[in-house]
């Protein structure tokens, strides 16, 4: 799909945001837990990488989408 050619996203589109929304999420926040456990700190860590999750994919989703606003 090219940009400005009136339709919006494919589903391959869709799918590939999904997928990247969800690394992007889901990557930080196991490094944290795991990070967690081996550092005995308490959820720290885990709270550093849900949050450092949630921007990435808060970034992740506006760099994909861009070209279709």
């Amino acid at each position: 799909m090219t940009p400005g050619g009136g339709r919006g996203p494919s589903g391959a589109d869709l799918a590939g945001v999904g997928a990247a929304l969800a690394g992007a999420f889901i990557v930080p926040l196991v490094i944290g837990i795991v990070l967690d456990g081996a550092l005995h700190v308490g959820p720290l860590l885990t709270l550093l990488g849900l949050s450092l999750g949630i921007v990435a994919a808060i970034a992740t989703g506006y760099v994909r989408f861009k070209r279709f606003l």
